[in-house]
């Protein structure tokens, strides 16, 4: 052999499979306590800034109050109104709106929270704010399979501070929902699949369309080789959270009288479909008579827009699965209902994972989007507060 030996490069060391407890919470703990506070002072700074002396204001009673009805408002108050009132009858109002669109797993955590002495708001917000918790700790888990100690940190800040993610310090299933897929999604990588079913079950009880993470998850089952038995053993267990759907449909006709009202029922909120934004988008740039689109809209579409680019240019990281719970999960906010498009965008996990490779790997671009994301977080803080936007 002759001197000039080939020299292997050594291949890269690979991260460990669990960052350990310590460092996970190190990483965690300061991204959530710093983005739920950043929350609550801009709620207290808007409603304090209405007052004559800022200063005293932002410590009253009165400014805090107001906050809580805020963060408890919205759909928030759906969710009360189905732990308290239920879904027969009684959950409907004169309007038609009724409870049966807010799915039961929510509601039930809220009503167990009474029989601790909690009031509803309450044990809403602790819901929330812990569901977020562990949708950090868990996407941290994640980012650090993915790519290490640096991407791991890097999803937790990009899901933490971004535009919208004030939702989950709101009595809001995103939490819940997102949670329960990035742990599903987890336990697929390490071949799980019964547990895998089980975490996508909550999911299935949270959300009208949460059923569209067990179909994820059955895409991956099918697809990641094997034989027919093979195969089958690792669909079957998804017939769980089909089945928690199923005794939902059965409950709720039981109740209401309609199975499906939480379809049936949503006519009476007239979102903005797809449809009509269309039309109204024209009347806004050229000045045309009609409906013009809402400035809320306009915020979700453009949000809607730039996480899109996200997904889409970061899809070569993703794992078996991952484009389509994306694609399925959009879909319906997409073509029904565009106020709410960007508050279902920000609970997709994939969308911190493509980030963060995005930044590893992008020129200018990638960068002055992630720049201009990030200065989006207090814009739509404050328009939120100010404009009283529907997240």
């Amino acid at each position: 052999m002759s001197d000039d030996a080939i020299t292997l490069e050594p291949e890269r060391e690979s991260p460990p499979p669990n960052p350990g407890a310590k460092k996970l919470l190190r990483s965690v703990i300061p991204a959530f306590l710093l983005s739920r506070v950043l929350i609550w002072i801009a709620g207290a700074g808007y409603f304090a800034a209405r007052e004559p002396v800022i200063g005293t204001a932002l410590f009253s009673r009165r400014t805090w109050q107001s906050v809580y009805h805020l963060v408890t408002g919205w759909d928030g108050q759906w969710y009360i109104a189905a732990a308290t009132r239920g879904y027969g009858p009684s959950g409907v109002n004169p309007d038609g709106q009724s409870t049966a669109p807010f799915f039961p797993l929510l509601p039930g955590l809220i009503k167990a929270g009474g029989y601790l002495g909690l009031s509803p708001g309450l044990t809403g917000l602790l819901i929330a704010s812990s569901a977020f918790f562990a949708c950090l700790s868990l996407l941290f888990l994640l980012g650090w399979e993915k790519g290490g100690e640096v991407m791991a940190r890097r999803v937790t800040w990009f899901a933490a501070l971004s535009p919208f993610a004030f939702v989950f310090s709101m009595i809001y299933p995103d939490g819940i929902f997102m949670a329960a897929s990035i742990g599903a999604f987890l336990l697929v990588r390490r071949e799980r699949w019964l547990w895998a079913a089980l975490a996508a079950v909550p999911a299935a009880l949270v959300r009208p369309n949460g059923l569209v993470l067990a179909i994820a998850l059955g895409y991956a089952a099918w697809t990641s080789g094997g034989d027919l038995k093979e195969r089958l053993s690792r669909l079957i267990p998804l017939g769980l959270p089909a089945a928690a759907v199923t005794g939902w449909i059965l409950a709720l006709q039981a109740m209401s009288g309609n199975g499906f009202a939480f379809v049936s029922s949503k006519v009476a909120w007239n979102e903005l479909a797809v449809w009509d934004a269309i039309p109204a988008t024209v009347n806004l740039l050229t000045g045309g008579s009609g409906q013009t689109l809402p400035v809320a809209a306009a915020i979700h579409l453009a949000l809607a827009g730039l996480g899109g680019y996200v997904l889409i240019a970061g899809r070569k990281i993703y794992d078996r699965g991952w484009g389509l719970y994306c694609v399925l999960v959009m879909a319906a906010p997409a073509v029904l209902g565009i106020i709410g498009l960007a508050r279902y965008m920000i609970a997709l996990f994939p969308l911190y994972i493509a980030l963060a490779d995005l930044v590893d790997e992008g020129g200018r671009a990638e960068r002055w989007l992630i720049f201009g994301t990030g200065l989006a977080t207090p814009v739509i803080l404050a328009g939120v507060f100010m404009g009283r936007l529907v997240p």
